[in-house]
C-alpha cells in the first residue's frame, strides 16, 4: 500500500467525535410533522422537512423492502418502520414514507411519477410523488434525490404538464436527457387498502420522433405531450374512480378488458398496446376506464393472443406468477389479485438494481414498459 493510501486509511479510522460529551442528539422524523390547520402548501413543505431529515443514502445497499408490488397497507408499514429507525433512503423509500405522512391529508391527491433519463449511454431511474390539490390547479411533489432540483418542488404549478416539464429542464442542468416518464393513479387514502397503488398507468416518451416510415402512434409526441397531460389532469378524478370500483369486478372479464385496470408492469407483452390505447383515448379527451372505451376493445388485437395463435390451443404457457395457466382459449377465471400479479421488475432507486433478496420474486433481465422496452443491465445510479 502507497504511504499516500495508508494516510487516508488512518484518517477514515479516526472517529473525530472520540470523547465528545455534548454533541447534540441527531434530529429524528415524526409522524405528527404538521398541523391540520397549516395550508397545503406548508404541509408539503412539513413533510418534505421529514425526508430531508431522513437524508439520502449513498451506501450500495438499501435497508428496507422496495417491492412496489404488494398491498398499500404493507408499504405504509415499511414506511413506520423507516421513520422508526431513522436511517438514510433513496426516492423510492422517500415516495413510500411520502404516502405515509400525507395519509390523512384528504384534500390532496398523491399521484406517483417515475422517470427514466439518459447520460454517457447509461439509463436512470427516479421516483418522486406528485401531489395535487383537489379542485385547484395546484401541483408539487415530495422526494429525496442526490440533486435537489430532482427531489421536492413547491405547490405553485398550474397543470401536470408543468410540472413534469420543470423536472425535465432539472435533469437537463445536471447533464441528463429525459427520456420518458410513467405516471400513475392517485392513490388511495384508506390505509387498509389491500391491492397495490397503481404506480404506471401511462408511459409517455419525448425521444423517439415521428416519420413516415415510423409513425409510432405510441410515441406522446405524436399525440402532443401538453394535449394528453392536460387531459389525463382533467379526467383523472373519474379515471381514479373508475379504477378503485371497477378493480374489484374483473372475473368475468376477458384479458382484453382486464388490461384496462392494469398497471403497466403487470401488462406484459401487452403493455406497448395498453399505453398506446390510453394515450389515443386521452388525447381525444375520453376516459381509458369508460363503459364505452372498454367495450371496443379487443382481445384478437393484443400482441401476446397474437403469439398465441400460432400454437397449439392445447399448449399451456406460464403466466404473470410464473405458475402454468391454460391458453387464452380457456374460460377466464381471473382473481382481483391478477392485477397485480407480475413483480415491478428490479427494485430500483434511480436506476440503482438495489436489492433482490431471496424472500422477493425474481427479476426479469428484459423488462417492457408501455412504449419502452430497456435491458435492465444498463442502468445506472444516479450521479
Amino acid at each position: 500500500m502507497s504511504t499516500k493510501m495508508q494516510k487516508i486509511e488512518a484518517v477514515s479510522r479516526a472517529n473525530p467525535f472520540k470523547g465528545a460529551t455534548d454533541l447534540p442528539d441527531p434530529p429524528r422524523p415524526s409522524e405528527k410533522c404538521y398541523d391540520p390547520s397549516m395550508s397545503p402548501y406548508d404541509q408539503l413543505f412539513a413533510v418534505q422537512q421529514q425526508l430531508n431529515i431522513l437524508s439520502y443514502n449513498h451506501l450500495p445497499t438499501t435497508f428496507y423492502n422496495l417491492e412496489k408490488q404488494r398491498s398499500l397497507q404493507s408499504i405504509l408499514l415499511t414506511s413506520k418502520e423507516i421513520l422508526t429507525d431513522a436511517l438514510p433512503i433513496r426516492c423510492l423509500e422517500a415516495t413510500f414514507v411520502g404516502l405515509f405522512l400525507t395519509q390523512e391529508m384528504r384534500h390532496l391527491s398523491r399521484i406517483p411519477i417515475g422517470f427514466r433519463s439518459m447520460a454517457d449511454g447509461a439509463h436512470y431511474r427516479h421516483i418522486v410523488l406528485a401531489v395535487q390539490v383537489k379542485g385547484r390547479p395546484q401541483y408539487g411533489a415530495v422526494g429525496l434525490s442526490r440533486k435537489t432540483c430532482l427531489m421536492y418542488k413547491e405547490l405553485k404549478f398550474t397543470s401536470l404538464y408543468d410540472l413534469i416539464m420543470d423536472y425535465k429542464k432539472g435533469y437537463e442542468s445536471v447533464g441528463h436527457t429525459l427520456v420518458d416518464a410513467k405516471i400513475g393513479l392517485p392513490v388511495s387514502h384508506d390505509s387498509h387498502y389491500r391491492l397495490p397503488p397503481c404506480w404506471r398507468y401511462i408511459a409517455i416518451k419525448w425521444d423517439s420522433p415521428t416519420t413516415e416510415d415510423n409513425p409510432t402512434p405510441d410515441d406522446s409526441s405524436s399525440l402532443h405531450l401538453e394535449t394528453i397531460l392536460f387531459n389525463f389532469s382533467k379526467l383523472l378524478p373519474s379515471i381514479s374512480d373508475q379504477f378503485y370500483k371497477g378493480v374489484n369486478t374483473l372475473e368475468n372479464l376477458n384479458r382484453a378488458q382486464r388490461l384496462c385496470f392494469f398497471d403497466l408492469d403487470c401488462c406484459g407483452a401487452d403493455a406497448a398496446y395498453e399505453n398506446r390505447r390510453r394515450l389515443s383515448l386521452l388525447a381525444k379527451c375520453q376516459s381509458p376506464l369508460g363503459a364505452e372505451a372498454r367495450k371496443a376493445v379487443n382481445e384478437k388485437d393484443l400482441p401476446s393472443s397474437k403469439k398465441r395463435s400460432g400454437h397449439s390451443t392445447n399448449k399451456k404457457t406460464p403466466n404473470s406468477r410464473g405458475r402454468v395457466a391454460a391458453d387464452s382459449s380457456a374460460p377466464n377465471k381471473t382473481t382481483v389479485s391478477d392485477v397485480v400479479a407480475a413483480p415491478d421488475g428490479e427494485f430500483e432507486d434511480e436506476g440503482n438494481a438495489a436489492v433482490s433478496g431471496a424472500s422477493l420474486p425474481s427479476t426479469p433481465r428484459n423488462c417492457s414498459v408501455g412504449t419502452l422496452s430497456f435491458s435492465s443491465p444498463s442502468i445506472q445510479e444516479l450521479p
